[in-house]
């Protein structure tokens, strides 16, 4: 279920092969294989087996997650690995469909949700794989949806959206600016969206959409109480 990142003449996507889940490499003027690396364990699921993430191209690295939740870091040029990293480490557990968030690089840093009791959101030194922090503030449980990084109120804000709610946490620490509860049902998917000062998230199986006004001092205020608006 991976997705296509082209750059510089290089398509990467993950896909499996036998029992192990693979980023590849491919030359978009040929359609010609020029790499590809173990990214993990094969997930296994009733809806499909393999991969769920579009990997991240940065700075002459590609990030990707598997099935499973490992994080690598890869060299774009010939995919040799450079550090990894797993969700589970992190208190992570594997939801459902598995792992299907695309990392995001954000300045510095590798940006991921491995959920769970050590923290929602986890981020890492996109070069050497070091922690940089978790939010052990937010706990939630990982869901399917991608983190977004704004700026708003003098702050980095890396918002994301689970089961439970939708929240920001400070780029430059993990810690928790602001959240709002969020009544998701099966599986929460589409990735939050925000515009002067708004966020919108929204989540199927009759769950509908909800839209939140992040003020001054980062009070989050719930325009949408009813959530029936599918």
């Amino acid at each position: 279920y991976s997705g296509y990142a082209i750059h510089e003449g290089t398509i990467y996507t993950m896909g499996s092969r036998d029992a192990v889940e693979y980023v590849i490499a491919i030359d978009a003027a040929t359609g010609k294989e020029k790499w590809s690396s173990e990214a993990g364990p094969l997930l296994t699921n009733g809806w499909g087996d393999g991969p769920r993430s579009t990997p991240t191209v940065s700075g002459g690295k590609v990030f990707a997650m598997s099935g499973k939740g490992h994080l690598t870091c890869l060299n774009a040029a010939d995919g040799k690995q450079l550090w990894k990293a797993t969700m589970e480490d992190l208190g992570g557990k594997v939801p459902g469909w598995g792992y299907t968030e695309s990392p995001l690089v954000d300045g510095d840093l590798v940006v991921c949700t491995p959920g769970g009791a050590k923290g929602t959101i986890a981020a890492f030194d996109k070069n050497t794989g070091k922690m940089a922090w978790q939010s052990t503030a937010w706990t939630d449980p990982a869901q399917y949806s991608s983190i977004i990084a704004v700026n708003h109120n003098g702050a980095r804000q890396l918002i994301q959206l689970t089961m439970q709610s939708v929240g920001a946490v400070n780029a430059k620490d993990g810690s928790l600016l602001w959240k709002i509860p969020f009544p998701g049902k099966t599986a929460v998917i589409p990735t939050p969206i925000f515009e002067d000062g708004h966020v919108f998230v929204c989540a199927g199986y009759g769950v509908g959409a909800k839209l939140i006004k992040v003020g001054a001092e980062n009070k989050a205020e719930d325009l949408t109480p009813d959530m029936n608006t599918s």
